[in-house]
């Protein structure tokens, strides 16, 4: 009998462990309800169309393995193409890359919004700590708009790699959390426990 209680807990403990690597949720999430009204993304020369923006997010008291990425960038004209790169933070201004996706043939830019979202391959983030998100052309032609929060979410944002706090551009990232280590310990500590009750009982 009490082989068969044991043997229930152990159950119970892995699906719990299990879904709790396995169930997505949102990392940060910014979108409103409004019309876009995006800010040009190009190769140009001028301030405000030649530079790539970056929008700051931080990852709160849990740590995570990034699932997706949920961009509000559509369409302008040239060509159809633009880069998204996940950007580790460096004293509060965007620092180093830390990976990159090329995106092709988005939506139009309009009164729809037009969101992409980008599949990850579980990609680590720390807990409280700022990380960024950045759009920039992928060709000398690309006119492509990232549209700006509605109503208006003010946060980290970046302009050519100068940072600033001001209204942020639509951004959404989901992911599964991860149990901090005392979690692991405790499980482990539970499963040890159980396993020496069962040999125990067994031997009796």
């Amino acid at each position: 009998m009490v082989s068969s209680i044991n043997f229930k807990w152990l159950a119970v403990l892995g699906c719990l462990c299990v879904a709790g690597l396995s169930n997505a949720d949102i990392i940060y999430n910014n979108f409103g309800l409004g019309s876009p009204s995006g800010w040009v993304v190009t190769y140009g020369a001028t301030v405000e169309n030649g530079y790539p923006w970056d929008t700051g997010f931080n990852t709160g008291s849990t740590a995570w393995l990034l699932s997706s990425i949920t961009v509000d960038v559509g369409w302008y004209g040239g060509t159809n193409n633009v880069i998204v790169d996940l950007i580790a933070d460096n004293n509060g201004s965007p620092g180093t890359v830390m990976d990159s996706w090329e995106l092709y043939n988005l939506p139009n830019f309009s009164e729809l919004t037009p969101q992409t979202s980008i599949n990850v391959s579980s990609i680590g983030l720390a807990a409280n700590t700022q990380y960024w998100v950045g759009v920039s052309a992928g060709a000398p032609d690309t006119l492509e708009a990232w549209s700006a929060t509605d109503p208006a979410v003010d946060g980290p944002m970046a302009l050519n790699g100068s940072s600033y706090q001001g209204q942020q551009m639509d951004l959404r990232l989901d992911g599964t959390a991860v149990p901090e280590p005392f979690t692991w310990v405790s499980l482990a500590s539970g499963l040890g426990l159980l396993f020496a009750r069962r040999r125990r009982t067994a031997k009796a």
